[in-house]
């Protein structure tokens, strides 16, 4: 991979007993993999992640991730 550059926005409701209430995320790679082996990288990184999986209780998450300026995972 020449590089990974990530672009994360979230709604927060600042009322107690709130928090955030959903994350969206966009990943940006750039690289001469293919693009299954960046869609399996994607995979196991969204349902892998302690961070990812964290988030995910506690906020609705959403991603995309682009290869090369295209849009591979929705």
């Amino acid at each position: 991979m020449d590089e990974v550059r990530m672009v994360v926005k979230g709604s927060y409701n600042p009322l107690p007993g709130h928090g955030f209430e959903t994350i969206e995320f966009e990943t940006h790679v750039t690289s001469l993999e293919s693009q299954d082996r960046i869609r399996e990288l994607a995979y196991r990184a969204e349902h892998e992640c302690y961070v990812t999986n964290t988030m995910k209780k506690a906020a609705k998450v959403t991603g995309r991730v682009f290869l090369n300026g295209r849009l591979l995972t929705q």
